[in-house]
């Protein structure tokens, strides 16, 4: 599960055991994107990763979802 996405990367909520610098692929159904990642931190069940590729010019959808929350 997607807990937050930046454009440059995500942290995700995962029972998996992965290990720092594990590369994997990580599938965005809502937006139908499938990023390469690599883990750069764990903690608490949650895990760090930095897309290999920056999201740049994402799609009208995807720009509100990683859009900043204003105060």
């Amino acid at each position: 599960m997607i807990a937050d996405m930046s454009t440059s990367g995500a942290r995700v909520k995962t029972s998996a055991e992965i290990s720092l610098g594990t590369e994997l692929y990580l599938k965005i159904d809502k937006f139908n994107d499938l990023r390469r990642a690599e883990v750069v931190w764990l903690r608490e069940g949650y895990t760090g990763l930095r897309f290999s590729k920056e999201i740049t010019n994402p799609p009208a959808s995807m720009a509100a979802f990683l859009a900043p929350i204003a105060d």
